[in-house]
């Protein structure tokens, strides 16, 4: 799920090359930080040293190349399994941490010509306002 949201952030609104770097650097990131609290955020911490170890530095596309919408929709599956399989508290943990790496992308780059735009387009705002409800953060 992680890369899904990473995948849906990123194709929203394209960066450029330097402006992707930041975006998968920032998602790397918060991956990381997840293993550093790893022991408040048990199920995202998992994953978390999964990813580390077997995707690290894996783009999204490398995934299938999903598209925004795609993403959301994997992301919407996966979520409504993890609210089935996981406890409560680890389900809202993880939901969390989702939406901290979407954030973290998405104000990872500025967009526009030159970088010279907002840190959050349009576009990367539409598909945050999305993610947002999908995990039902408040």
């Amino acid at each position: 799920m992680p890369w899904m949201v990473i995948a849906a952030v990123m194709d929203s609104d394209h960066s450029g090359p330097i402006g992707i770097g930041h975006e998968m650097s920032a998602a790397q990131r918060a991956i990381a930080a997840a293993m550093q609290r790893g022991a408040r955020r048990k199920l995202a911490y998992r994953i978390a040293e999964e990813l580390m170890v077997d995707r690290a530095g894996e783009p999204p596309d490398a995934l299938g190349e999903p598209k925004w919408p795609v993403a959301l929709d994997r992301l919407r599956r996966g979520v409504a399994t993890l609210d089935v399989a996981a406890p409560a508290r680890d389900a809202e943990d993880f939901r969390a941490w989702l939406w901290e790496i979407a954030v973290a992308v998405a104000d990872a780059a500025r967009e526009g010509f030159a970088g010279l735009g907002a840190r959050v387009s349009a576009e990367e705002q539409a598909v945050l306002d999305e993610i947002k409800a999908e995990l039902r953060i408040t």
